[in-house]
């Protein structure tokens, strides 16, 4: 008769082995094959839609429309310090009968990685208010006093899979 240790060492194993499954089947791209007047050509379309271009704003900046497409609104809305954290405040707007998620990945403060948070579930039909927190204690470890530059990409995500878009924002600290 097995262990319960050995039983549950096999549920672990198995459970990983189907996050690891739906993961790489979740990530796949898309081939698309099309036809112009010269022949046939293949392209590869991913199912990620890149936003053109870098939003590219100030902390002092209010109000700034950040991305404002398929049912969804973005908008960055000015800047509050304490002696804990810098808070970027953002405003979210879903006007979808779908629930999505938008988080801030690949993010960079002055050149290094991960030192901002930020994570909404955002609702179906509704209107919310979050912030992008960036830890002083973090920054101090790492030498900086003051960040001059905010980099990543903002990704909204629909039933945890689908990415519906990526918008690479660089948000720059006034002086």
């Amino acid at each position: 008769m097995k262990s319960i240790k050995d039983i549950f060492k096999r549920l672990l194993y198995f459970s990983i082995v189907l996050l690891v499954s739906f993961s790489i089947v979740g990530c796949a791209n898309e081939t698309k094959k099309t036809t112009s007047q010269e022949g046939q050509k293949t392209e590869e379309k991913s199912s990620v839609e890149k936003s053109s271009g870098i939003k590219e704003f100030s902390t002092s900046d209010k109000n700034v429309v950040v991305y404002d497409k398929k049912g969804i609104k973005i908008v960055y809305d000015g800047m509050i310090e304490d002696k804990y954290n810098y808070e970027l405040k953002f405003k979210f707007e879903n006007s979808m009968d779908k629930n999505y998620d938008v988080y801030l990945n690949d993010d960079k403060v002055d050149g290094k990685e991960e030192l901002a948070t930020l994570f909404v579930d955002l609702d179906a039909k509704k209107k919310m208010s979050e912030s992008l927190l960036i830890d002083r204690d973090k920054l101090n470890g790492l030498g900086i006093e003051k960040p001059k530059v905010v980099e990543g990409l903002m990704t909204i995500v629909y039933d945890i899979t689908e990415t519906v878009d990526t918008i690479p924002i660089k948000i720059n600290f006034n002086k």
